[in-house]
């Protein structure tokens, strides 16, 4: 009795049921590519290029280090519209675990903005994780509020040769 090698059966059944195999493959490689077109970074690599006219180059590369560092190998090659909140959480929980909850809340903003991005070029369903990470700390700084101090602190800022 002859082996049949599975590819082949999988054809037979699908010319059984009156579906050219050929046609077949050739729709599932369009969806991959489709899907490919439409992953969280290439869509996060355009949404930064459209943006980085109005910035100062460091802002650029900043924005893009983080997301190359904390995003992309966790969920860049997904297609964006088949990410879900939880998914890009635990992504931002990693940074946070890390203790940098500011960070982290910079990574959320950027991850808006590339979803609304994407929402707009009919590329993502919206997604809300606003009030998800803890709330980052503001830290007061001392400041100067006699004004007959502010002359001293001029005179050493003058005289300060480091």
């Amino acid at each position: 009795m002859a082996r049949i090698i599975p590819a082949a059966a999988t054809a037979r059944k699908l010319l059984a049921n009156g579906v050219d195999p050929g046609q077949q493959r050739k729709a599932e490689k369009a969806a991959g590519v489709e899907r490919g077109a439409k992953s969280f970074e290439l869509i996060a690599r355009e949404w930064v290029t459209k943006q980085s006219g109005t910035w100062v180059p460091t802002h650029t590369s900043k924005i893009v280090l983080r997301l190359e560092n904390d995003l992309f190998p966790w969920i860049g090659a997904r297609a964006i519209a088949e990410l879900t909140a939880p998914e890009i959480l635990s992504c931002l929980r990693r940074v946070e675990a890390q203790g940098a909850v500011e960070s982290a809340q910079r990574i959320l903003q950027n991850c808006s903005q590339i979803f609304r991005y994407a929402i707009a070029t009919a590329r993502a369903p919206a997604a809300d994780l606003r009030g998800a990470l803890t709330p980052v700390k503001p830290t007061h700084h001392s400041a100067i509020t006699d004004p007959s101090a502010i002359d001293g602190l001029l005179r050493s800022i003058d005289t300060y040769h480091g």
